[in-house]
């Protein structure tokens, strides 16, 4: 938009400086620009490999209240390999291989998991199982004591209830979901990683990793993102950089 149209991105800012950029999977949150208007030296040096929320079952595991396909969870795909958050850290890997060891690089690489749906493979779910699960504190009531407005904030949505969950006996199948889905993503991580080490390029880079947002699973009654509760507003942010010593919370 035209008030917009002036003001500079990160990988823009990066790019006038000497560096090449690069992009994968879920940036900018998959609307700017759209696929088809992308193009390479405009925003990003390279557009990478796009990725998308797939690959889905034929038919949805769970069958919630809203049919949105996208509200599902279970053991899906057999394969770490069919999922498109590895084919995003494949694409990153690949550019990894091939960097110039003599210009500056800006990565973006954009996974989507954990996210709707929560799809793993089973390697994942045998990480929790299922007798030895721990389950979020959601105390008796919890949601009730605050102002009618902020129970509110999930209206309307697609994601279940946390009474539909426990009606359905669907609760502890979704929070292992969700917790495979984290250890899925991680490995994807570490793979990009690894790369960067294996290429020599680790010390000379700066690695941040963030996520957009948190998730409830049961807290204050319901599932998803849309609150300003804790659960939802508070997202991981870390910083690894050559030299860097100590941490911060």
């Amino acid at each position: 938009s035209p008030p917009l149209r002036d003001l500079v991105t990160l990988p823009q800012y990066f790019e006038r400086h000497g560096y090449r950029t690069f992009s994968t999977g879920k940036v900018f949150h998959d609307a700017y620009p759209p696929l088809k208007d992308r193009v390479n030296g405009q925003e990003f040096s390279v557009w990478g490999y796009p990725g998308n929320f797939g690959p889905l079952p034929g038919a949805k595991l769970v069958e919630t209240p809203d049919k949105l396909r996208l509200i599902d969870w279970g053991v899906f795909p057999q394969r770490d390999e069919d999922q498109e958050d590895w084919k995003v850290a494949d694409w990153a890997i690949g550019q990894l291989k091939t960097m110039p060891k003599d210009r500056p690089f800006f990565l973006g690489v954009g996974f989507r998991r954990p996210h709707v749906p929560c799809y793993a493979s089973q390697k994942w779910f045998d990480l929790y199982p299922d007798e030895t699960l721990v389950m979020p504190a959601v105390p008796a009531g919890d949601g009730e004591n605050t102002p009618v407005f902020s129970r509110y904030q999930h209206w309307k949505l697609p994601e279940p209830t946390l009474a539909w969950l426990r009606e359905s006996r669907q609760w502890r199948p979704l929070v292992r979901s969700y917790l495979a889905c984290v250890s899925f993503v991680d490995s994807q991580v570490g793979r990009v990683l690894d790369a960067l080490q294996a290429q020599g390029l680790a010390e000379r880079t700066i690695v941040v990793l963030w996520g957009d947002n948190g998730w409830h699973l049961g807290e204050k009654g319901f599932t998803g993102k849309t609150s300003l509760w804790d659960r939802s507003t508070r997202v991981p942010l870390i910083v690894s950089a050559p030299g860097m010593k100590g941490a911060g919370g």
